[in-house]
């Protein structure tokens, strides 16, 4: 038997030794109180009814429990399947000019080193990828063969020096020919020669291999190194500067109009590295047009798991120690030989494990992550989690998975936003809100993946900070949304709000004209005027508040919006011509309340809800509630006042009441005096 986990083997002397020892001690702290309770009786088998026998299998029930679940845990197991894991590439010739021009320094610190750090780029920028290396100057040779081990590679890498090839110059014949051969078991395709030079002085006819390169489908993707318009001194390693016979100092430039024919030639790409753009970011978008291969197949191993019988035999020990007791006799036989059935029935039924087994090499878990991302598979980004916990100590691994991981965070930000936008145009608000919210929490994760994958200082850097500025753009166009919404929905409430209010005023008008029957006609007049200028302005300010949310939901494209405010518009219009006519209120009402019917009844404010922070963070619930005491005072002075105000009225009110009823017993008089006495219908 095998363990996949053996490690978690190690808990078992621990547990043992730890048992051994909490036994002994439960042991004498028990025998001391038994001492205590009985005295000398401790012992008396006759007075102490328990057994020791029991104790003891009691806990070797609990220790082998115990070890068959650690056993478990520890993923036991008797076969392996063998699965084919295919592994897939492309093959890239590297061609480096080591003559002596490219010490100079016009790409600090020179143009070799620029070309190391821009190759080591490449490399990490295209993993899976096959490449091999070639140092040339007067002669060229191979310095490593087509290899799929980066760390390896950029050792090599490392040891380049202009004293590498001996015979000085720049033969780009001889460097071709070495290429050509190297790859001459490839068919193209996925084939490709790089070379970084800086084209000074070549010598050779490279015509023919030039020729063969595009025969054979090979593009040469040439970049150059220096300047094309400033020729730079070129040092001569020992502080100074290579000089001619003439004693003049040799300077070296850029010759790019022949590395272009050189790359044309072969359907090829020419780039000139800068400091400021070294160009690898579309070297390697050339890089994979290609085609990949399949270089080989390796095979991978997946364990049958024989836990559940470990872990069926440790609940069922586990299970006897906690039924079985001290006391003779007081075992429950029927319930364990239950448990033991059920338990062991369980583990007979052994489902068959279906859990995808995995790399255990962290940069093929990473091209397995990308490939799947690549093809939109939502399964890439777990994937993109192990690599970045397994690969602690490869910074670059680690941040290019941190980069993938933001950019699918980034992608599904950027759904939710479309989604917000189209559900804003089908005039959908609150959901439009809902998806704001989501997406901004997505690009709030992404974001902090971008910053973590710039913090690593890799090559991929640039691509971060590009990536990061577009987030920042998206975010702007977020909020931008969010606040056309927040506007469009706060015009909505205010008219909804004043509609109901003109509404509300109706209704209170209809009333206080009922209980105005009673009162003098004068009184009662002066009264309904006051009444219907109020509700004039009322339904005003409701018809303004809807021509607003009119032309908000005009500006903003929200037709059904825009329908709705129109109508409440009309209906609070025609409601204001009915009360300048006179009209009933009954009809009043009816044209105000379609128009509460169209924008809707605003929604109410629930009181107990936690209050808003301010930006720094902190609670502002408690300079509010001091505010509100410091303004008590003035509120007490104002009711008062209003207090004051109505208990005059009432005494006014009541001074005209008994004037207009002296007045009525006057004209009674008046007129029974000139008719004849006749029967008077009543008028009330």
């Amino acid at each position: 038997m095998k363990y996949a986990e053996i490690y978690i083997l190690l808990l078992i002397p621990a547990l043992l030794i730890a048992g051994i020892f909490l036994y002994a001690g439960a042991a004498q702290r028990k025998k001391r109180l038994l001492f205590k309770l009985l005295g000398n009786r401790a012992n008396d088998p006759e007075a102490l009814h328990l057994s020791r026998r029991r104790r003891h299998w009691k806990f070797f029930f609990l220790m082998a429990g115990m070890t068959a679940i650690i056993c478990g845990a520890a993923r036991p197991y008797w076969k392996e399947k063998a699965l084919p894991f295919k592994q897939t590439g492309r093959d890239i010739m590297v061609i480096f000019d080591v003559s002596k021009s490219m010490r100079a320094t016009d790409l600090p610190p020179s143009r070799l080193e620029h070309a190391k750090y821009l190759l080591r780029e490449v490399i990490d920028s295209s993993p899976g990828d096959r490449f091999g290396l070639i140092a040339f100057a007067g002669n060229a040779f191979l310095s490593c063969p087509l290899t799929a081990d980066p760390e390896a590679l950029k050792e090599y890498i490392n040891e380049l020096d202009t004293s590498a090839v001996p015979e000085g110059g720049t033969n780009i014949e001889r460097a071709l020919r070495t290429a050509d051969r190297a790859l001459t078991a490839a068919e193209g395709h996925h084939c490709a020669v790089l070379m970084l030079t800086d084209g000074e002085a070549l010598s050779g006819n490279a015509v023919r291999y030039l020729e063969r390169f595009k025969a054979k489908k090979i593009p040469l993707i040439i970049a150059g190194m220096g300047d094309p318009a400033v020729a730079a001194p070129v040092p001569d390693g020992k502080g100074g500067f290579i000089r001619d016979r003439n004693g003049t100092p040799a300077a070296s430039r850029l010759d790019e109009e022949s590395l272009k024919k050189f790359a044309s030639s072969t359907d090829g790409m020419y780039i000139r590295s800068t400091v400021g753009n070294t160009g690898a970011a579309a070297i390697v978008q050339q890089l994979k047009k290609l085609d990949s291969v399949e270089r080989k197949s390796a095979v991978s191993r997946q364990i049958e798991d024989e836990f559940t019988w470990f872990f069926a035999a440790g609940f069922i020990l586990l299970l006897c120690s906690a039924l079985l007791s001290e006391v003779p006799g007081k075992i429950r036989a029927g319930l364990v030989l239950i448990s033991v059935l059920t338990l062991t029935a369980s583990a007979a039924e052994k489902v068959p494990e279906t859990r995808e087994v995995l790399p255990g090499d962290p940069l093929q878990l990473y091209n397995l992550a990308r490939s799947r991302q690549e093809k939109g598979d939502a399964s890439a980004l777990p994937l993109y989690e192990e690599v970045i916990k397994k690969s602690a100590g490869n910074v670059e691994l680690q941040s290019r998975a941190l980069h993938n991981l933001a950019v699918a965070h980034h992608l599904e930000s950027r759904k939710a936003l479309t989604a917000a936008t189209r559900q804003f145009s089908g005039q959908q608000l609150d959901s439009a809100l809902k998806e704001l919210q989501r997406s901004r929490s997505v690009m709030d994760q992404a974001a902090e993946l971008y910053r973590q994958a710039l913090a690593k200082n890799s090559s991929i850097a640039s691509g971060a900070a590009v990536n990061l500025r577009q987030l920042e753009l998206d975010i702007k166009q977020l909020e931008k949304l969010k606040k056309q919404i927040e506007e469009l929905k706060k015009k909505q409430q205010d008219a909804q709000k004043k509609a109901q209010q003109a509404a509300q005023q109706n209704q209170q008008n209809q009333q206080q004209q009922q209980k105005n029957q009673q009162n003098q006609q004068n009184q009662q007049n002066q009264q309904n005027q006051q009444n219907q200028q109020n509700q004039q302005n009322s339904i005003r300010q409701a018809e303004q508040a809807a021509q607003d949310l009119e032309n908000s939901a005009r500006e903003n494209k929200q037709e059904k919006l825009r329908q709705q405010a129109s109508a409440a518009r009309e209906e609070l219009r025609s409601a204001g011509e009915k009360l300048a006519q006179n009209a009933a209120p009954q009809e009043i009402q009816k044209h105000l309340d379609k128009a509460v019917e169209h924008l809707g009844k605003p929604e109410e404010k629930k009181e107990g809800k936690s209050q808003e922070k301010n930006p720094s963070g902190v609670d502002s619930g408690k300079p509010q509630e001091k505010k509100q005491k410091q303004t008590a005072p003035a509120a007490a002075e104002e009711a008062k006042k209003k207090q004051d105000a109505r208990s005059s009225r009432e005494q006014q009110l009541k001074l005209l009441n008994d004037e207009a009823a002296n007045m009525r017993k006057n004209l009674q008089r008046r007129h029974r005096s000139n008719q004849p006495a006749r029967q008077v219908e009543k008028d009330w």
